[in-house]
């Protein structure tokens, strides 16, 4: 059983990160560690954990533009 539950967040983790990198393609200034942070420790990433650090980056790269 733990074997299965490993592979299961295996893929979670492999799934986030192909998203983070797919929104970089898209020059999305988001990076694993925000999103990493967000999920924390024993936490399995998924794709909400994505779009709050795609949303608080956004914030982050609105406020640093320069007009």
């Amino acid at each position: 059983m733990d074997k299965f539950l490993a592979n299961i967040r295996e893929g979670q983790y492999l799934r986030a990160k192909d998203m983070v990198l797919k929104l970089n393609k898209f020059k999305l200034p988001l990076k694993w560690e925000h999103v990493a942070k967000i999920v924390g420790n024993g936490v399995a990433p998924g794709g909400l954990h994505v779009a709050r650090a795609t949303v608080e980056g956004w914030w982050t790269c609105l406020l640093n533009v320069k007009v």
